[in-house]
């Protein structure tokens, strides 16, 4: 009996103590301006659109601007950004997106452009190069790599549909010069992390009372 409650405190020692490390880990990060967090924004965004019925999307007054970092709620009206167009070729269909602000820039694909753009996963950064415009090429949907003004990474899958190109997600790192992978999910803000602590160190004062108590 007496080893049995020996053992039970030790675990609840290193639970605590555990907890301890986590909260010091995650207030030092929220508390750190050079945190770095991603963030991700779902669609679909009709970003390009034919006013008739099927056919190519090329025309510029067709397109949407797209501000990734906004979501999809907040585009309507956007006047900067990235623009697109889809349109059908004699080997098969092309998307391009482009900008005419040399603050926006669209990392150029190269070869990938035929085996359908950078692959979720793959880290948009330093090392690519980014120009006013790139291409994809036959494949229905795919990653674009993108930067925005700051120097910040970001990323769009696109699809072709009738008539119509759909920006189906899109994200953004928000420390500047740090990649960023394809597809990337949400990631917490420092304010969520900052309330992760409290609530973690909150946990390991009441265990530490409680185990006074006793």
């Amino acid at each position: 009996m007496k080893k049995r409650e020996e053992s039970k405190k030790l675990m609840e020692k290193t639970a605590v103590l555990g907890l301890a490390g986590f909260a010091g880990a995650a207030a030092l990060a929220a508390g750190t301006d050079a945190y770095a967090y991603t963030v991700r924004y779902d669609g679909p965004f009709v970003w390009c659109e034919r006013p008739e019925p099927g056919g190519n999307c090329w025309q510029p007054e067709w397109s949407s601007y797209l501000d990734i970092t906004k979501p999809a709620s907040e585009q309507l009206g956007v006047t900067e950004g990235f623009q697109s167009m889809w349109y059908q070729r004699y080997w098969g269909s092309s998307t391009t997106v482009y900008t005419s602000d040399s603050d926006y820039q669209v990392a150029y694909m190269g070869w990938k452009e035929w085996e359908g753009g950078f692959a979720e996963g793959e880290i948009i950064g330093d090392g690519l190069t980014f120009k006013g415009s790139s291409q994809l090429n036959i494949a229905t949907t795919g990653y674009f790599g993108l930067k925005i003004p700051g120097n910040h990474y970001g990323w769009v899958q696109t699809e072709k549909v009738p008539g119509r190109l759909l920006a189906l997600a899109w994200g953004y790192e928000t420390e500047a010069g740090v990649g960023i992978a394809a597809g990337a999910p949400m990631a917490p803000e420092p304010g969520s992390l900052a309330m992760l602590a409290a609530g973690a160190a909150v946990l390991v004062g009441s265990k530490r009372l409680r185990r006074k108590r006793e």
